[in-house]
């Protein structure tokens, strides 16, 4: 079948998304079954920005963890990349048969999580006012736990077990090209299911479902901790920040899986069947094969990930989070103009003035990344394809048009360009080049040595922290600092997560524009993470020293990338790019 043009595929898939929107001053979250954009309406460090990501990593983690959701994640890769009445009748028929149970996990699980922020439940009301009969749904799912801790685990065990169910099987046994959703047994969808269960979710199942718990367990200090919460009026905040630390996990964990096997037996006596929470994974594989077949990921313009059980859970967490995309704004109207054909007496037009710093900014992105962040007429489309390569180096400076904010961009053609404007102009160019163009062939040959010579460069991190901390980092520089930098942009705060990585004679600096809960996740990463604390040539050290030589250029270079992008993201080797350059070898590798 032929591809839906990509604009008629983003709105088919804008009506299938699950949504967090709250007020005008609140962050917001659009989930699409593969990821989500997390738009930081009140700015990043607002604690509504804290709700957004967290929630629609709820979304992320439940679809990684259950067979629903791989079916859900299957079946929107192929709306995506096929387009189609019957794609979009099953997505849709899919999403409206689980909604309820999504939300309902999505909101209470992410608004208790956030409770470590001091986020309250009233002002998250006050906030998302629409969410409110979710939010009860949940709590009532619940009644009579009174540990944050429990109530987690309990709210888990219930949603994931409606998810565990059969259809998976019963679309990959008829195929994913055929089957129907309407004739599949309709008791087996997460939402039904819900509606079984939720007599039987009584307060008395509960405190029997704990206490057989307490009685097999052998971790005394966790049993300690979790009795005194239970049987409190309200749970204690110190014993609940407790629970919820790392040196508590395989406490988590057997309480999890002790809860999700009751919901289980729960769900068997009430007729139904019910996959177990690790044994879907092996349903995976044929999921895959059958999505690889009907549109090849290896030409695919997004990627695929199912769950796989050899990963742990830290990893698993972040890697949901790592799905995030976050956007600060709408994309920016652009000019665009090439550099051979810019008058000379036209180029101090792409001089900035920052207090009393005149500088030059330049950016090294990809084609498909500058068209996602930019608002492009055919005069700028046409500018951008007399480039040969399909990636961009190009002056940028942000200007006020009719009162619009605007963009000037200048490509560059050759390398030769740059250094004419380095050594006529004679001001300081400031660089920002894509993570990904550093492992590219082609532009390390080109641009690599014109701009380390001739600009103070900062490396926009866009591929995976979970790969790229080890293999970009920690294999290659002895000290690694990191610092979470709050810039000013606006009405709003953004933040950013920089890395200062130094070797003998060199210091690359990485930054990581990303929302706070995913900035958290990476550092903590850092902190637990054996593979890159096992080294004794690497050490990593929180705000180090070398930040103090930083302090007047960090500001200055973070405020413009924030200033001339608005779309953050991990996930450059997921673009056309990334396919495109591994197919024809043009990558750098360590192999």
């Amino acid at each position: 079948m032929a591809k839906t043009p990509q604009s008629d595929r983003h709105e088919l898939q804008g009506n299938l998304e699950l949504l967090l929107d709250g007020d005008a001053k609140t962050a917001t979250g659009r989930f699409d079954h593969l990821g989500w954009d997390m738009h930081a309406g009140g700015g990043e460090t607002n604690w509504t920005s804290l709700i957004a990501s967290l929630h629609e990593t709820c979304h992320f983690e439940l679809n990684q963890s259950t067979a629903y959701g791989a079916l859900l994640m299957a079946q929107a890769y192929l709306m995506r990349e096929l387009g189609g009445a019957k794609q979009l009748i099953r997505l849709e028929g899919l999403r409206d048969r689980c909604r309820n149970c999504h939300e309902i996990y999505a909101t209470l699980q992410s608004l208790m999580i956030a409770q470590d922020a001091g986020v309250m439940r009233d002002a998250f009301v006050e906030a998302y006012l629409d969410y409110r009969d979710w939010l009860e749904q949940g709590e009532a799912l619940i009644a009579g736990l009174h540990s944050r801790f429990a109530r987690m685990a309990a709210l888990a065990a219930v949603i994931k077990g409606c998810f565990q169910t059969p259809v998976l099987v019963y679309a990959t046994q008829i195929g994913l090209e055929d089957y129907v959703v309407d004739d599949l047994p309709q008791d087996d969808f997460p939402d039904q299911r819900l509606a079984i269960l939720t007599p039987m979710l009584t307060e008395d199942f509960w405190q029997t479902a704990v206490n057989d718990f307490l009685t097999q367990t052998e971790d005394d200090t966790a049993k300690a901790l979790l009795t005194s919460a239970e049987t409190a009026e309200t749970s204690s905040r110190e014993a609940d920040q407790t629970l919820l630390g790392i040196e508590f996990e395989p406490f988590s964990v057997e309480l999890s899986a002790f809860l999700e096997t009751r919901i289980a037996q729960l769900v068997e006596r009430a007729g139904q069947a019910s996959l177990h929470s690790t044994d879907y994974v092996s349903y995976c594989q044929p999921l895959l094969d059958q999505c690889d077949a009907l549109a090849p990921f290896k030409t695919a313009t997004s990627t695929l990930r199912l769950p796989s059980s050899d990963k742990g859970s830290d990893t698993d967490a972040l890697e949901a989070q790592l799905s995030e995309t976050l956007v600060t704004g709408p994309p920016i109207p652009a000019r665009v103009c090439l550099f051979d054909d810019l008058p000379r007496t036209d180029w101090d037009r792409f001089i900035s003035r920052h207090e009393d710093r005149e500088v030059i900014f330049v950016a090294s992105r990809t084609k498909d990344r500058l068209k996602q962040q930019y608002d492009l007429d055919a005069s700028a489309m046409q500018a951008l394809e007399q480039i040969r390569q399909d990636y961009l180096v190009y002056m940028v400076k942000a200007v006020k048009r009719n009162g619009q904010h605007v963009m000037d961009i200048c490509l560059f053609s050759k390398p030769g360009q740059l250094l004419i404007i380095d050594r006529i102009l004679k001001k300081g160019i400031l660089a920002s080049t894509s993570m990904l163009l550093l492992s590219d062939k082609h532009w390390q040959e080109q641009w690599h040595d014109p701009i380390a010579n001739a600009a103070t460069q900062i490396i926009l991190f866009d591929l995976s922290p979970l790969d790229h901390l080890e293999r970009s980092l920690a294999t290659l520089f002895a000290d690694i600092s990191y610092k979470k930098y709050r810039i000013e942009q606006g009405e709003i705060e953004l933040a950013c997560l920089v890395f200062a990585a130094s070797a003998p004679n060199l210091t690359s600096i990485f930054v990581a524009p990303c929302s706070d809960a995913v900035a958290n996740g990476i550092i903590r990463h850092v902190e637990t993470d054996d593979r890159l604390n096992k080294s004794d040539s690497t050490s990593w050290s929180p705000d180090g020293p070398v930040f103090d030589q930083l302090s007047d250029a960090m500001p200055l270079l973070l405020s413009a990338l924030f200033l001339h992008e608005t779309r953050f993201d991990f996930k450059a080797l997921q673009s056309e790019f990334g396919a495109l350059g591994f197919e024809d070898g043009r990558f750098l590798t360590t192999e």
